[in-house]
Parts: C-alpha cells; structure tokens; sequence
C-alpha cells in the first residue's frame, strides 16, 4: 500500500470554498483537488527549474530527496566559526 502523510492546513475559507467547488467540478474531493494541486506545482516547479542541481533530488527517490533536503540544510545554516 502507498505510504501517506497526513497534515493539518489552514486556509483562507473563501479560498477553501472556492476549492471545494472546483473539486466538486472535477468530481475529487476536496484533500484530492488539493494534492492534485501541490502535485501539479511541484511538476510545473520542476519543469521551470531542470537546470537547477538541486532539481535532480526532487525527481529520485525518496531516500536520495531525504540526503537532498539534509544537504540544503547544511548549506543554509551559517558554519560554526572557531
């Protein structure tokens, strides 16, 4: 089986409203239309940023995206100067 995270969000209601209708229209539920969404910008992120190295971690597996995302970490923390 699939493995699932699950999240708590707040939104803006009239933009959840909106969502639920677009929802509807597209016969999802609401928490499909919104993975749909997240799926489609992190698609679109990717397309737009190929060049980019760190793009790679995005598109491999998820313990190649975990060595990623720790890397980043340690390019934004500042270095510890003796």
């Amino acid at each position: 089986m699939e493995e699932r995270t699950q999240f708590t969000m707040r939104i803006d209601t009239q933009l959840w409203n909106r969502l639920k209708v677009i929802a509807t229209i597209n016969k999802r539920s609401a928490a499909k239309e919104v993975e749909f969404a997240i799926e489609q910008y992190v698609n679109n992120f990717i397309a737009k940023n190929k060049d980019n190295i760190f793009i790679d971690m995005l598109t491999v597996n998820e313990k190649y995206a975990d060595e990623g995302n720790k890397a980043l970490d340690k390019m934004q923390k500042p270095s510890k100067s003796a």
